[in-house]
């Protein structure tokens, strides 16, 4: 556009302008991830996808070329939002996530559902570590990341992110056919525990890509000590805020607005004291939100918190496309399409392999592992809190990025392939 930049069109209309406050940022998040979300639905796609590329629009990519002098806007505005949106975000969809975690629910779900819970997680893992540990220094530029310990370092950790499901695309789905059967109800039982199990193993691989980065360590016991202390401090903290906003609550009883603040103020005081002292703020937060409901036997504290999701939600995932590293976004492409073949192969053969174990019907066999394709939140979230981590500083950006591509392409084609799926197993019902 040579000279003739926002800056040009102001002065000509006499207009002056002062920079954009985060205020202004934080609304104009909102207003384009709302917008895309609902241009996304129209077009048959999740929601969630809109959200993440309309906020592409205030990425520093495209905003430093209307505005190349920042005196408008400074991409120092998104890095602050990040910051602040991205624990709490995170904090939230992990109180959700535990909030899900019903003890009754679990115990009927039988060790059937744990079987195949645990070789689907496993399966994709194996795939994806060994795909992006091996294949990945091959196929990524050269200077892309220093010594093959790097990408050992990548794959275990995104190979622990792989086990996530997005259960929001497959509930959706379920809800859309009226499905009903064994296969509906492994799926149920598997998404409610594949983000917790997602989580775990995330903390444990993170402590030992650190420790690969990082020059390795004396013993093994060394390697998983500091990871295992973390694990149980961090869900320690969740169960003390666990009881805390239960015995807070009787105090706001038929107050349901003020609760619902005070709900959100909580879960937001323990992701940030988590992160303060260094813990896993999300296994925190899953924790407090799986005491709450157990405790409770009411989903009350828990149904509150779901009432402000859309505003969570949008802010988030508009926010992490507005932080999206396009000067990695070859790359990222390539490894994002490594991680996706390999992640598909594995959550369809571990699946099939579970299922199988567990002595379930055929058409469970055959079509579960594609009704468990759908990554979005808590993928991107463990992502984020990779990027953040000092010793995964060298991959954290790679894998956000190669993550981001990842989600995108699979909020694309995995809904249409999950209905095709539950309706070609005989559970759905045409609507």
């Amino acid at each position: 556009m040579g000279n003739w930049q926002l800056s040009s069109v102001l002065d000509f209309l006499h207009i002056e302008v002062g920079e954009v406050s985060s205020a202004l940022a934080f609304g104009l998040l909102l207003a384009l991830g709302l917008f895309g979300g609902r241009l996304a639905k129209r077009f048959g796609l999740p929601a969630i996808t809109g959200y993440l590329v309309f906020g592409i629009l205030l990425n520093p990519y495209v905003t430093n070329r209307i505005d190349p002098s920042h005196h408008y806007f400074n991409p120092e505005i998104i890095e602050q939002l990040v910051d602040l949106i991205e624990i709490i975000a995170l904090s939230y969809i992990a109180y959700i996530i535990g909030g899900s975690l019903r003890l009754d629910t679990l115990r009927g779900l039988g060790k059937r559902i744990s079987s195949v819970t645990l070789i689907q997680g496993a399966v994709p893992f194996l795939f994806v570590f060994l795909l992006v540990a091996f294949v990945g220094p091959f196929v990524a530029p050269p200077d892309m990341l220093v010594g093959s310990n790097s990408y050992l370092a990548l794959g275990l950790v995104a190979g622990s992110i792989s086990l996530a499901t997005a259960p929001a695309a497959t509930i959706a789905v379920l809800h859309e056919v009226k499905a009903r059967g064994p296969m509906t109800t492994t799926i149920l039982g598997v998404v409610a525990l594949d983000d917790a199990l997602a989580v775990v193993a995330f903390i444990l691989m993170a402590g030992v890509a650190t420790a690969i980065l990082q020059g390795g360590v004396d013993s093994v016991s060394q390697l998983l000590l500091s990871p295992v202390i973390h694990l149980v401090l961090s869900v320690l903290l969740g169960v003390v805020f666990g009881y805390l906003l239960i015995y807070v609550s009787r105090f706001f009883r038929g107050q349901r607005g003020t609760m619902t603040l005070v709900v959100l103020g909580t879960v937001v005081l323990c992701g940030g004291i988590a992160e303060m002292l260094g813990f896993e703020y999300i296994l925190t937060c899953m924790a407090f939100g799986f005491v709450v409901v157990n405790q409770m036997k009411s989903t009350r504290l828990i149904d509150m918190a779901l009432s402000m999701e859309d505003m969570v939600f949008v802010a988030f995932f508009a926010v992490v496309g507005a932080n999206f590293d396009f000067d990695q976004l070859g790359v990222a492409t390539i490894i994002g399409s490594l991680l996706l073949i390999a992640r598909f192969a594995g959550k369809y053969l571990g699946a099939w392999l579970g299922a199988t174990a567990a002595k379930s019907p055929p058409n469970v066999r055959k079509w579960l592992g594609i009704t468990l394709l759908p990554q979005a939140g808590v993928s991107i979230g463990l992502a984020t809190s990779a990027a953040n981590m000092p010793g995964l500083a060298s991959i954290g950006t790679l894998l956000m990025s190669s993550i981001f591509v990842a989600v995108i392409i699979t909020e694309i084609i995995a809904p249409p392939l999950v209905r095709i799926a539950v309706m070609r197993s005989g559970e759905g019902h045409a609507v």
